[in-house]
């Protein structure tokens, strides 16, 4: 049966409606609702993204979504008021990295807009683990609203601008001819609309600058690709990890560009970072991030079987880390010169497979695997986003404890997946 433009709108309006639901109104206590509302909304999503809807019409409704969600208030995430946190004490002069929030209203007089009312709406006790891009948003929203509400709108009116920037771009490479389903895919994704517009998360503005830097390397600008490769370091460190691959993909002949690729990583940084450097107190960063990587734990898979098999007093996070690492020199090492497409496949085996050994996976981190395995022409990102809610069974009714059975059907369903759709690249590179 033929599918008529009327049921194809219809279908956009349905989503449209799901996604500001659970945006406004949906608290994630309220699992069984979100996970219903959000499996009806990416059911929906994957009947639409195989039909043949307009560019036009997906990028105007990609914006409207968003700026429908942009005023509401993050229901599903506290991550915002740390970031007002941060960004108020940047704006009273102070360094963000210097003291935890506790110690900051220890003092006899805490800067301005340092208060018990917003410490209570942080759940993280630690020192800060923002990179420069993110504190020149915070400081952004704290310095034009004082209240939380203003600030709140500031930041996400700048990550849903990021994020128009990028729907923009990649509508533009589709009709260059790359990467043809990735537009769509993105623009109608419900995790990406909600996790960016809805919760204020910054994969998406990572993103934008990681796509850049990508169009960089396959157009063969240095300086675009060291850009955006530099920028979506400063927003999010983990692009660090894909440089193996792109020194691979630079060798035979080709070690000056790999040079002047990794200058303009470096300047970009060293521009952004020496304010950072300059106030002092970096080291905490480095602590957070390594009580990041073993203390907390979230909606893990192999940290948590390896937690099972492994005595207790064993550092799984360093067990972890260091597979992570062999995997990413593995791939490295099977990265042929100037192979493009297994450049691609390899990056997004490197994302999935240092998700798949962390302690903690929220569901705004599979943004990234989604976008690079679809430039790879893989759907296991499109997948894992319809499975990542799951992960919101950690605050069903409040209980904040890990429910393990649908944690294990989510990896399961994922696994069983990626073994049945790549058994020919996991057999070549694995056996």
């Amino acid at each position: 049966m033929k599918n008529t433009p009327y049921q194809k709108y219809f279908a956009l309006a349905l989503l449209g409606v799901l996604l500001v639901g659970i945006a406004w109104w949906v608290l994630r206590e309220q699992f069984v609702f979100l996970m219903s509302g959000y499996g009806l909304s990416y059911g929906i999503y994957l009947w639409l993204i195989r039909r043949d809807v307009s560019d036009d019409v997906v990028f105007y409704f990609g914006i409207l979504v968003r700026v429908s969600i942009v005023f509401a208030l993050p229901l599903l995430s506290n991550d915002v008021y740390r970031f007002i946190w941060d960004g108020r004490l940047l704006v009273a002069g102070e360094n963000p990295f210097a003291l935890r929030p506790s110690e900051w209203l220890a003092l006899a007089h805490p800067p301005n807009g340092i208060h018990s009312e917003l410490h209570d709406l942080i759940y993280a006790d630690n020192y800060t683990v923002y990179p420069p891009v993110h504190q020149a948003v915070f400081w952004l929203s704290a310095r034009f609203s004082t209240s939380i509400l203003g600030s709140v709108l500031i930041l996400k009116s700048a990550l849903v601008l990021a994020d128009v920037g990028l729907l923009w771009l990649l509508r533009k490479l589709k009709r260059m001819g790359w990467w043809q389903r990735l537009f769509v895919i993105y623009a109608l994704n419900p995790l990406v609309v909600l996790e960016i517009a809805g919760n204020g998360h910054f994969e998406g503005l990572m993103v934008l600058f990681l796509v850049l830097g990508i169009v960089g390397l396959r157009k063969n600008d240095v300086r675009l690709a060291g850009l955006g490769w530099g920028l979506a370091i400063a927003t999010k460190l983990l692009p660090l990890m894909l440089l193996p691959l792109v020194w691979r993909y630079f060798s035979k002949g080709k070690w000056a560009s790999f040079l002047r690729f990794l200058g303009w990583i470096l300047l970009v940084n060293v521009v952004l970072w020496l304010p950072m450097i300059r106030m002092g107190s970096l080291g905490h960063l480095m602590d957070s991030i390594w009580l990041y990587f073993e203390s907390f734990e979230f909606n893990a898979s192999v940290y948590y079987v390896l937690k099972w098999l492994i005595p207790q007093g064993w550092r799984i996070g360093l067990i972890t880390n260091g597979l992570t690492i062999l995997v990413i020199g593995y791939w490295a090492f099977r990265q042929k010169a100037k192979d493009w497409e297994q450049l691609m496949v390899n990056m997004a085996w490197v994302w999935l497979i240092y998700l798949l050994d962390s302690a903690i996976v929220h569901p705004w981190y599979v943004i990234p695997v989604l976008v690079l395995s679809e430039m790879a022409g893989k759907r296991y990102g499109l997948v894992w986003a319809g499975l990542i809610y799951l992960s919101y069974s950690h605050y069903w009714m409040g209980g904040m404890s890990e429910h393990f059975w649908l944690i294990g059907l989510e990896y399961a369903l994922l696994g069983y997946f990626v073994v049945s759709t790549n058994r020919r690249i996991l057999s070549k590179n694995l056996g």
